[in-house]
């Protein structure tokens, strides 16, 4: 059984409606079985209607929530859900679901429980994530890690710099280099060599830190380790821990108590050691935001007087205007080329801390709008996201209003594939028919990526018949533009930044969700595609 986006969410909303026959739901459950991501697919429209159910009897707001949402293909489509056009509607439609869903249970035929189990969830691996990294040199590039990775069963090794690890179990770990850390468990880690500091709540009471000479146990507390030459050295800055070794009697230590473990047992402590804690790498790091936000600024310099740069939105401390984010091109004179934010699009932090905003379009009805005049021989588009999920069919970036000859589209796909297209015969947009040409990349995203500051670029490049994609400075992807789908005359007009809600027919209130699940901090549009050399030169200078 192979279906359509739009012939499955049919199917799962008459499902959900109680329409389909028994060969119809039959036939339905072989098809769920095999397709995993559809099954996530219904998980999520059943969660919407729990969700639209508990909203229907709370007065809370709605911009305090976050929705899963799933959305069609295709903009013109008929609507997926039709039925939600109130939620006192989705709560009896909810209600109804969970009637028809009962009434099949007490029925021959019984709905298949492993259809919907928790084992298709999505997941992850990791017993610790990544808070904060300053100045860090790992000793193995392999090994290099970034602020959100997730740690699970490995050992980090650095040469230099402050590593800030945070236990699933609660508690946070500054490893100041050099040094070599295994995280074995969410609660137990290994410290081979090196200088630490631990902070331990009650919460996470019972995590331990092994070493050669013994093992620390925390009781709710914070303190330093010290490992080299043979010995380990503990001091307990606050409350109380208990070490372990197999040579001598388990020794409690509270506040203040220090105590140095060797081969020959406990003994007195060497004078004290300076170790970084929480408030120092917080401050390192914030530090080391002010160097990256000082270097953006330079590198920013060098770009804002490009003439090929037709609409910057740079996001800084200049770019916002009331409800405009300001175009800081040299091509700003003339027609406005501002951005209107409208709906419930806002600023919030962007990626360097305090020193920059950033436009948050994570509402479906947020977005920024922006008129851009002109014939263009190429396009660049550069961008830095914070996603926070993909959360629906497509997650939009840049989208022409009418996507007419010549016009973009670029956005991302649910399974996380970047996507670069221009309408090639808007006369013919019917599905599955070669009106435009879109150029993917292979699949990016992953889980882990969720809430981190990446850079997007593509580049349309008509005279050199290519078009590319680059993920964090990186070529990723590459594609010849055939001549079935090459146009030379492009422009962009009317566009969206980070949604497309704009109806094809002003009467038409209907649009499909694409708005991105995330932030946006700096667009840049340019009229020639830049090389590989110069968007490596834009990440490098410009990340966080």
């Amino acid at each position: 059984m192979s279906l359509s986006q739009d012939e499955e969410f049919d199917l799962i909303e008459r499902y959900n409606l109680g329409k389909l026959t028994q060969e119809e739901i039959d036939a339905f459950e072989v098809y769920l079985k095999a397709n995993p991501e559809s099954r996530k697919r219904v998980r999520s429209f059943l969660r919407l209607d729990s969700y639209l159910l508990t909203k229907s009897q709370s007065n809370r707001e709605l911009e305090e929530e976050e929705i899963p949402l799933g959305t069609e293909s295709i903009k013109k489509a008929e609507p997926i859900f039709p039925i939600f056009k109130s939620l006192s509607i989705a709560a009896t439609i909810l209600i109804s679901f969970l009637g028809f869903y009962l009434w099949q249970m007490n029925k021959s035929h019984t709905v298949d429980p492993n259809l919907f189990r928790s084992d298709d969830e999505s997941t992850l691996n990791g017993y610790a994530v990544i808070k904060h990294l300053v100045d860090e040199k790992f000793i193995s590039p392999k090994d290099n890690h970034q602020v959100g990775d997730l740690v699970s069963g490995e050992t980090l090794e650095i040469e230099r710099g402050l590593i800030q690890l945070d236990f699933f179990c609660g508690a946070s770990v500054v490893i100041q280099g050099p040094a070599k850390f295994e995280v074995v468990s969410a609660w137990d880690a290994i410290f081979h060599s090196g200088q630490l500091r631990a902070v331990v709540p009650p919460a996470a009471r019972g995590f331990k830190i092994k070493t050669a000479q013994g093992e620390i146990e925390d009781l709710g507390t914070e303190f330093s380790l010290t490992v080299a030459e043979n010995k380990s050295q503990v001091h307990v800055i606050d409350g109380k821990v208990l070490v372990h070794s197999d040579d001598e009697p388990t020794q409690e230590m509270n506040t203040g108590d220090r105590l140095k473990l060797t081969s020959a047992g406990y003994t007195e402590v060497d004078p004290d050691i300076n170790i970084a804690g929480l408030d120092e790498i917080k401050s390192s790091s914030l530090g080391l935001k002010q160097a990256s936000f000082d270097r953006w600024k330079n590198e920013q310099s060098n770009w804002i007087g490009d003439q090929r740069l037709v609409a910057y939105f740079p996001m800084d401390e200049k770019s916002w205007e009331g409800n405009r984010i300001l175009n800081q091109s040299p091509h700003r004179e003339g027609p406005p080329k501002d951005a209107v934010m409208l709906g419930f699009a806002t600023k919030s932090p962007g990626r360097f801390h305090h020193h920059k905003m950033a436009l948050d379009v994570r509402r479906p009805d947020a977005r920024a709008r922006v008129f851009i005049d002109g014939k263009f021989e190429a396009y660049t588009f550069y961008i830095w996201v914070r996603i926070d999920s993909l959360s629906n069919w497509y997650n939009a970036l840049f989208m022409g209003d009418n996507y007419n000859n010549g016009e973009p589209h670029w956005q991302i796909n649910n399974e996380g594939k970047l996507m670069m297209s221009v309408m090639i015969n808007e006369k013919n947009r019917e599905i599955n028919k070669p009106s435009h040409r879109i150029y993917y990349s292979p699949s990016f995203w992953n889980d882990e990526l969720s809430g981190k500051w990446i850079q997007l670029a593509s580049t349309y490049d008509p005279k050199n018949r290519v078009v590319k994609n680059y993920l964090n400075g990186e070529e990723i992807s590459s594609e010849p533009i055939i001549d079935k789908f090459y146009i030379e005359k492009l422009s962009i007009g009317g566009a969206e930044i980070g949604s497309w809600g704009l109806p094809f027919k002003a009467e038409d209130s209907t649009f499909s969700l694409r708005n991105l699940n995330g932030r946006i901090d700096e667009l840049m549009i340019f009229n020639a595609a830049l090389s590989g050399n110069e968007i490596k030169r834009l990440y490098q200078n410009g990340k966080p």
